[in-house]
């Protein structure tokens, strides 16, 4: 507001307040910031100026007790500096900032920097000031002050329970009392108390710090602050130094064994105290004391427990009293006892789970042992019930068993009839000593059948190596179940001859395995074996799993054992590899022999070895020269699809090329028959060909096996293992020679000559022998091909015997005599003159095989044989052959690559008078030096014209009958 201040002290004006809208002058209500005056002009009266109220200035506030606060501001002027008349007072609430209505000492216009309000109501407050000019000026209302709390005083001690001892010292804080105001403290409002503070602070509070506290009753005691000021506060405290009393309780009580079989069990701690009140209950279900124990937990209410424990607890009462530990056991055993029933002193019964199985076909027993175990209450017995279900044919009593302690509990025995069949059902129940049981139940099921669907299986057929794997199927047992330990592995075992086997011994026991397969690995050469697998079942029911297959244990397992255990005197593998030109010789000898011309190796072949010949030029020579081997065996494995022929062994004069003496032969025919021939002499100096020849053809491709053998006894011929035929013929006609083969000579004029001599085809192990072999032993060597051979040789189909060929024996007949002649001369092994056995007639048969023929003059024409035959004589064979009396010539004649086929030339000249017929004298049985011939018996006159008959002119093969050997 401004003042108008008159120019002119002569003339006054009165004062014109003006309302400046426009200015800023504000009127409102009866309050105004500012005033102002109208200016004085020259030659007026006076002028006028403006000015404005600043605002006021926040106040501070102080309580001076708990209900009278001080507040103090700063002075205020006009902005020109002229103080304000007076200020006005306002009271705010803090949290709401609503105005509040003030009390006495701060109301109307203060007129100095300071007020106090008294009788303040407690809450917390802040003030402002408002500048005023006369009655309706003021300026802006300042800012709040600080907050005044005002509350009631009060004294708040740390603890407000006391057991003693006393005196006790007592700590709090006191409040609410006048600023700097001084204190008294008084128990009950009549024992004075000796404590500190004795004054509060400038805000009314302090810390109590020590009030000492005298003996007192039991009970409720008041401690009260008196300030000087007025202010009054008090606090009770209790004084408790009795514990309090603590018990438990269990929601279910044990039964008369002591055990509480139900869980979880309520536990519930209860506390009384008649001063302080409990204040807490702490307990431990481990068994530690819960007055110390980490583990201690504060109780607030029931709890569970599930198992046996022991629950240890006290209580405290707010006074700090503790109550000794006390205990209760909660007996807990709601499990049931473990059980295990099983079969004991058992007759003819197995147990498997829960089923017992008896061999109802005979009578049987056992008993039940119950083994009980329970870790709490502990085990108390096995009692067993009466049989339930069908129960013919059982016995049983029940009973209840609780000794030895602790158990194993064994019943009263069960029993049963032969022939019982029904199946009862038994319930045994084990028992704990709290009372709980376990059931267990068990079916009784007869058991009188052995295991079914079984099998053994093993090599059938010969063995590659002394060892039969043998694999089986156990089947399985709907019952009692298979006993895998009770298997046992059986052989029989039978001698072997030639593949056949013979009569079987019993069954008995090798080997007892439980898992498949078994490698039998005991086999003894030349056997047959049969295997069988016999399985029990747990009752003993015992299957037997047998087979028709037969194991044949060979008596070699490779050609070479063959021929080295029957001593070959030259044995030939012919596995060389190729490019080999010589063939070594694997008898132990170092005979190596010769490959000569076009061969190839062929190492698939019968006995894992194999040389091909081209069937022109390849052929195999040996280095032993011999003399009139005798007995002897010839050996070869050989595959050919020639339909030419050749020869696959033989002897030959001449170690190499062609040789024109030589016989001991087998040759492939021109049509795949094989044929051994050999030559005979009957008399000094003439020679004819003695031969076998199969009917089976041999040029199908695959590897056969051929032996040939001769001794004085006669002659045999053996293709894969089985005699084809025989014969008494025990002559041969060449002396000094040598094993070959593949080729030796020509050989079309022989009976059934081939078109080649030489052979197209494969050969392998090739063996020679000083000695005959047995028919077993024949077959034990082709046997021994047939298992060497990794399927390059195929055992004949069928058992040996029907692989066995026919012995159907081609043998001469001679054709009547041409005419003119007489009858032929007499066989070999009849007297001169007898009358020949009658056609068809066994000993006509062997009697043909000795075949004689009549001499006729030769051809004048020069032989390119060494020699020549005398007049007399007829020769066999396309080249004369050696006299008896002669020397052996070591051959000079080299290879002849394609040797020609030498024409057989006959002549037949008129008849003569024939020379006497001489006994013939056979060959050495032993490879000596050449024998000389012996002087023959005086001889016998031959009729004057016999017929000619050439053995060796196939022209004569369709008169010979077929003879079977049976």
């Amino acid at each position: 507001m401004e003042v108008l201040d008159m120019a002119d002290a002569r003339v006054r004006r009165p004062m014109v307040l003006l309302a400046l809208v426009a200015g800023g002058l504000v009127v409102a209500g009866a309050a105004a910031w500012a005033y102002w005056s109208a200016p004085a002009t020259v030659g007026s009266a006076g002028r006028s100026t403006a000015a404005t109220i600043n605002a006021g200035v926040a106040p501070a506030a102080l309580k001076n007790s708990a209900s009278v606060v001080t507040v103090s501001w700063s002075a205020v002027t006009l902005s020109n500096g002229t103080p304000v008349d007076g200020y006005r007072i306002k009271r705010y609430d803090s949290g709401t900032l609503a105005a509040q209505t003030l009390t006495t000492g701060c109301t109307g216009t203060q007129t100095t920097l300071t007020c106090t309000e008294l009788s303040v109501p407690q809450g917390s407050w802040r003030y402002s000031v408002i500048p005023v000019l006369g009655t309706n000026w003021v300026g802006a209302e300042s800012g709040l002050s600080n907050t005044v709390n005002l509350s009631g005083p009060a004294i708040t001690l740390a603890q407000s329970y006391y057991r003693g001892p006393f005196p006790a010292t007592a700590t709090g804080t006191l409040s609410g009392f006048g600023a700097n105001e001084a204190i008294s403290y008084k128990l009950d409002g009549t024992t004075t108390l000796t404590g500190t503070p004795t004054v509060v602070g400038a805000t009314g509070t302090a810390p109590v710090n020590g009030l000492t506290l005298p003996a007192m009753t039991q009970g409720t005691h008041t401690i009260t602050v008196t300030g000087v000021n007025g202010s009054v506060a008090s606090t009770t405290i209790i004084v408790d130094s009795v514990a309090p009393t603590v018990s438990a309780t269990l929601s279910q009580n044990p039964n008369g064994a002591g055990y509480i079989t139900t869980s979880p069990v309520q536990v519930t701690l209860s506390a009384t105290d008649a001063v302080s009140g409990v204040a807490a209950i702490r307990y431990t279900t481990d068994g530690t004391d819960p007055s110390v124990s980490g583990t201690a937990s504060t109780c607030t209410g029931p709890f569970s427990v599930a198992s046996t424990v022991t629950v240890r607890y006290f209580a405290t009462d707010a006074a700090g009293n503790a109550s000794a530990v006390a205990s209760r056991s909660v007996p807990i055993d709601a499990t049931p006892p473990g059980s295990t029933v099983t079969l004991s002193s058992a007759v003819n019964a197995v147990q498997s789970g829960t089923n017992v199985y008896y061999r109802g076909s005979t009578a049987g027993s056992f008993t039940l042992t119950t083994t009980v175990s329970d870790s709490n209450s502990g085990p108390a017995s096995g009692r067993t019930s009466a049989l339930a279900g069908t129960t013919a044919g059982w016995a049983h009593t029940p009973s209840t068993v609780s000794t030895p302690a602790g158990g194993p509990y064994v019943s009263s025995a069960f029993s049963w009839t032969a022939g019982t069949t029904s199946t009862p059902t038994e319930t045994v129940a084990a028992a704990d000593v709290a009372g709980n049981t376990t059931a267990t139940t068990l079916t009784y099921t007869s058991d009188s059948t052995p295991p079914a669907g079984g099998s053994i299986s093993y090599t059938s057929g010969y063995l590659t190596s002394p060892s039969v794997p043998v694999t089986w199927v156990a089947g399985s047992d709907s019952g009692s179940g298979v006993a895998a330990s009770s298997g046992l592995l059986q052989r029989a075992a039978a001698p072997m001859t030639a593949g056949v086997c013979g009569a079987y011994g019993v069954f008995s026991t090798i080997a007892t395995p439980s898992t498949s397969p078994y490698a039998d690995t005991t086999v003894a050469s030349n056997t047959c074996y049969q295997y069988r697998y016999r399985i029990s079942d747990a009752l003993g029911n015992q299957a037997t799993y047998s087979s028709a297959q037969v194991a044949k244990s060979p008596r070699y397992y490779t050609c070479a054992a063959a021929a080295l255990d029957d001593t070959a005197i030259e044995y030939y593998k012919l596995n060389d590899p190729a490019g080999a030109t010589s063939a070594a010789d694997s008898s132990g000898f170092n005979r190596t022999g010769t490959f000569v011309g076009a061969l190839t190796a062929d190492p698939a072949g019968a006995c894992s070895a194999g040389v091909t010949l081209d069937g022109a030029t390849g052929y195999v020579t040996t280095p032993l020269q011999q003399n009139n081997p005798m007995p002897y065996a010839e050996e070869a494995w050989f595959r050919t699809t020639s339909t030419r022929g050749g020869l696959i062994t033989g002897y030959a004069q001449n170690q190499t090329g062609s040789s024109t003496l030589y016989d001991r032969t087998v040759f492939l025919t021109n049509d795949g028959r094989i044929s051994f021939q050999t030559a005979t002499n009957v008399l000094i100096g003439i020679g004819y060909d003695t031969y076998l020849t199969t009917t089976a053809r041999y040029n199908d491709g695959s590897w056969h096996h051929v032996i040939a053998t001769q001794s004085s006894a006669g002659m045999a011929l053996y293709l894969d293992g089985t005699l084809f035929q025989s014969n008494t013929e025990g002559g041969s006609y060449v002396t000094n020679g040598y094993w070959r083969m593949g080729y030796m000579g020509d050989l079309s004029a022989k009976t059934n000559g081939p078109a080649s001599s030489f052979f197209a085809g494969q050969l392998s192990n090739v063996a020679f022998y000083n000695k005959l072999l047995t028919a077993t032993q024949v077959m034990d060597h082709y046997i021994a091909g047939v298992v060497s051979s990794a399927g390059a040789v195929t055992a004949p189909a069928g058992s040996p015997a029907a692989a066995i060929q026919s012995l159907n024996r081609f043998i001469n007949k001679p054709p009547p005599p041409p005419p003119g002649h007489g009858p032929p001369p007499p066989r070999r092994g009849a007297p001169a003159g007898a009358e020949p056995p009658p056609a068809g007639s066994p000993a006509a048969a062997i009697q043909s095989l000795n075949r004689t023929r009549p001499t006729t003059t030769p051809s004048l024409t020069p032989s390119p044989a060494p020699f020549a035959t005398t007049t007399s004589q007829k020769a066999a064979n396309t080249a004369p052959r050696q006299s008896l009396n002669s020397a052996p010539q070591p051959s000079t004649t080299q290879p002849d690559p394609a040797p020609a086929t030498t024409q057989r030339q006959e002549t037949t000249t008129p008849a003569a008078p024939q020379k006497p017929p001489v006994t013939a004298i056979p060959a050495t049985a032993t490879p000596s030096a050449p024998q000389q011939a012996q002087a023959p018996p005086a001889p016998t006159p031959a009729p004057p014209s016999a017929p000619v008959h050439d053995d060796n002119r196939q022209d004569d093969q369709p008169s010979r009958p077929a003879l079977t050997i049976l």
